[in-house]
């Protein structure tokens, strides 16, 4: 049985009411009618959910030894990895909300999420992917394919991949959002 001090077992309730509000939020979005920005919403809570419950899970099995043993675990590997994949979607969709609602706010089409749904989508997904796949063939090499223990959950190490596969597409996405909040 694992063993949790303080901090740890806030931060696990905290996360916890997380998961319970965006499960809720995923229900209220799937019981709903489709409405402004719908399926990019839904798409955002469920890569928050799945990015939330599968980060903690190496912290509910470990506890406080998540340093010492959770390091070299297989399971730390593997949620990292999912963590990794579900952190640029959850970085990404929000700024396609903002674009969602300047174009329905400046041209007054709030169709737009329909009309480049599978373009927008397909491509955060599809870079998701890539991105995903190219840091586990560089850092298959690397000791625990290039994952470390930080104090409630296991991160990536920093590295180029990390800077180029996702500071400078974020520094272009803010380049492209200054013209459009002018």
């Amino acid at each position: 049985m694992p063993l949790y001090n303080l901090s740890t077992i806030i931060y696990i309730v905290l996360q916890f009411i997380s998961i319970f509000l965006l499960g809720v939020l995923v229900f209220a979005l799937l019981t709903s009618t489709p409405q402004f920005s719908h399926t990019t919403l839904l798409q955002l809570f469920i890569s928050a959910f799945l990015f939330n419950s599968i980060g903690l899970l190496p912290l509910l099995m470990f506890g406080d030894d998540l340093k010492i043993i959770g390091v070299h675990s297989l399971l730390c590997i593997i949620c990292q990895k999912f963590t990794a994949f579900l952190f640029l979607p959850t970085h990404i969709f929000p700024v396609v909300l903002v674009f969602y609602l300047w174009y329905a706010l400046v041209r007054g089409d709030l169709r737009i999420e329909q009309k480049c749904l599978y373009y927008v989508s397909g491509t955060v997904w599809l870079y998701t992917i890539c991105n995903s796949i190219a840091s586990i063939l560089i850092e298959r090499n690397h000791d625990n394919f290039g994952t470390t223990v930080s104090l409630y959950m296991c991160v990536e190490v920093f590295g180029d991949r990390r800077y180029y596969g996702y500071v400078i597409p974020n520094m272009i996405l803010t380049g492209l959002s200054i013209p459009m909040s002018c």
